[in-house]
C-alpha cells in the first residue's frame, strides 16, 4: 500500500566500539539483532522482492533526502554487509557474532620518561588480545594524533627527534583484526 513499515530496536547503538548488527526477515516477521543478542523485533508485511527496482540504495544514510527531520547520516563505519538467501536463526547469528575477533583491552600502566630534550621512552603493560602497538602523538591535547611508530610487538618505545619545551601528547593503541583500543592520554615535555 506504500504506507512506510519499520522495527526499530529497543535502544540506540553504543556510541564507541565496534558492533555486530543483524536484521531479518522470515516470514513477516523482522528481527534486529544487537552484539547476538534480540533488540527489536516486528511485522513486516513486504517482502525485498516486492520493492522492485530502487534508486536510492545506501547503508547509513536515509532516503528521504528532504525530511523535514533531516535525518542524520551514519556517525561511524561499516566494516562488513552480508546478504544471505534466508533469514539466519538466532542461534546462527550468535555464533556468526562468537566468530568475530574481541578488541583488544586498553593499554595500561603507560610510563613516560623524559630521556632528554629530544627524547621520550614509554612502556606500558601488555593488553590482553592485543598482537601490536602503535604509539600516536599530538602537539594538542586531545589530538588530533599522528601514528609515529611501526606496529610493535614489545610493550616499549622511544620517541625521538621531538623539540625541547615543546608539549606532547600521546597515546597507545592496543590491536588486533578486530580493531585498535587506546590508553589514556599521557604527555610530556
Amino acid at each position: 500500500n506504500g504506507a512506510e513499515q519499520q522495527v526499530n530496536g529497543a535502544s540506540a547503538l553504543p556510541a564507541s566500539g565496534w558492533h555486530h548488527v543483524a536484521v531479518t526477515l522470515a516470514g513477516t516477521t523482522c528481527s534486529i539483532y544487537v552484539d547476538g543478542g534480540l533488540s527489536g523485533s516486528g511485522t513486516i508485511t513486504i517482502t525485498p522482492s516486492q520493492l522492485g527496482s530502487t534508486t536510492q540504495n545506501w547503508l547509513g544514510r536515509s532516503q528521504y533526502s528532504n525530511n523535514p527531520n533531516n535525518d542524520p547520516y551514519l556517525n561511524g563505519r561499516v566494516d562488513d554487509f552480508r546478504i544471505y538467501s534466508g533469514a539466519l536463526s538466532g542461534a546462527q547469528i550468535t555464533a556468526l557474532v562468537a566468530s568475530y575477533p574481541v578488541l583488544p583491552s586498553k593499554p595500561t600502566n603507560v610510563v613516560v620518561t623524559v630521556i632528554s630534550a629530544n627524547q621520550i621512552n614509554f612502556t606500558w603493560s601488555p593488553s590482553s588480545g592485543a598482537t601490536n602497538y602503535y604509539v600516536k602523538r599530538a602537539t594538542v591535547n586531545g589530538g588530533p594524533y599522528t601514528t609515529v611508530s611501526v606496529p610493535l610487538t614489545t610493550t616499549n618505545f622511544s620517541d625521538t627527534g621531538l623539540v625541547g619545551g615543546t608539549a606532547y601528547y600521546y597515546l597507545i593503541a592496543a590491536a588486533n583484526d578486530g580493531g585498535t583500543t587506546n590508553s589514556a592520554q599521557v604527555s610530556a615535555t
